[in-house]
């Protein structure tokens, strides 16, 4: 039998261990077993919805209507519905996500990836820009280097620069 995290922390330091132990589905399991507990645990419906979202996409977007999309966690709920979106295949609200997402937390870097990538899927003059500002930005905020050397590799890629 599982142990049950007693606290919104305690479930989201169980979920961050176990992703970085490269189990991820055992962090889902830790955010589930609170949520089912704490159905008003919004900052953990959010982080489920965003582990759930590559793999579930429909799933997390139900998990999403349920949270609030205003306050502190409006740029988290906005990124992880960026990705459910994107799994989706649905790059332009995807793109206004991420955009969303941005907007609520300009630092950081995981939600400007995920524009530039949302970006691709649309207009590609406007992804080639994308890719260069989150570089340049990157590289200004102190990115980790082999993030921005994969924009770098991307951009090369996909736009020939």
């Amino acid at each position: 039998m599982r142990a049950r995290p007693h606290s919104e922390a305690a479930a989201l330091s169980l979920c961050s261990a176990r992703i970085a132990a490269g189990d991820p589905a055992e962090g889902a399991v830790a955010l589930a077993a609170f949520l089912g507990a704490h159905p008003d645990a919004h900052r953990t419906r959010i982080e489920l919805a965003a582990l759930k979202a590559p793999a579930q996409p429909e799933e997390a977007l139900k998990l999403l209507d349920a949270a609030p999309s205003t306050g502190a966690l409006a740029g988290r709920a906005a990124y992880a519905r960026g990705l459910a979106l994107l799994a989706l295949n649905r790059s332009a609200e995807a793109f206004t996500a991420f955009s969303l997402a941005v907007s609520h937390d300009p630092a950081a870097g995981e939600y400007r990836w995920q524009r530039a990538v949302a970006a691709e899927g649309q207009n590609i003059h406007e992804a080639r820009a994308f890719w260069e500002s989150y570089i340049a930005w990157g590289k200004a905020n102190g990115e980790p280097a082999e993030r921005i050397a994969a924009a770098e590799k991307r951009l090369l890629l996909r736009f020939g620069r």
